[in-house]
């Protein structure tokens, strides 16, 4: 299956999701990939959109966060992310959901 674009808007837009339902945090705090995706398909149910599976989440995200905008911000280690948490609204939406 061939990963669908970005512009494809059937899909939740992962940069949107960075920006609505994450937050910075401390270069000790740490996510991993596994509860940003949850995150991110939650957000995206909440929207109607339909999320890029996890593989597909994982590619864009990490793809993202080597922007320049973004670079040196989030670190990866393994499959746990440094400098970025989801919003308290997120986290609640999520034992909610």
């Amino acid at each position: 299956m061939a990963m669908p674009r970005i512009a494809d808007h059937s899909y939740g837009s992962v940069v949107d999701f960075i920006a609505e339902g994450t937050t910075p945090a401390a270069e000790t705090t740490a996510i991993g990939g596994e509860d940003l995706h949850r995150g991110y398909a939650q957000w995206c149910a909440e929207r109607g959109g339909k999320p890029l599976e996890a593989g597909a989440f994982m590619l864009e995200f990490d793809r993202l966060r080597g922007l320049p905008e973004l670079q040196g911000k989030i670190r990866k280690f393994g499959s746990r992310y440094f400098g970025i948490a989801l919003t308290q609204e997120t986290q609640k939406r999520l034992t909610r959901g």
